[in-house]
């Protein structure tokens, strides 16, 4: 799942500032097709309310708590450093 998280992460780069949709929303939908995954599911196995993941696959709301983004990673097994970089350049990230 990492590889694939980081795949993503490379896609919304390459899609441009300003153009593309939230990250969290490609990721958690990225997480469902791997899995296999319903939005019920997923909120189950993330430990989250399924109207937080109905928010978040609408676009409604494209920020996770930092409590979500740890259940997050150990749920799926994600590198942290996926959610927390920072991709603009401009503020010295990586």
């Amino acid at each position: 799942m990492e590889r694939q998280a980081f795949q993503v992460q490379a896609e919304q780069e390459e899609m441009g500032k300003g153009e593309s949709e939230p990250f969290i929303r490609t990721l958690l939908g990225k997480i469902m097709d791997v899995h296999g995954l319903s939005a019920r599911e997923l909120s189950r196995r993330w430990g989250v309310a399924e109207g937080t993941v109905s928010k978040l696959l609408s676009g409604d709301q494209q920020d996770v708590t930092l409590e979500q983004a740890r259940k997050l990673v150990a749920a799926f097994g994600i590198n942290p450093k996926v959610l927390f970089r920072d991709p603009d350049p401009e503020n010295g990230a990586e």
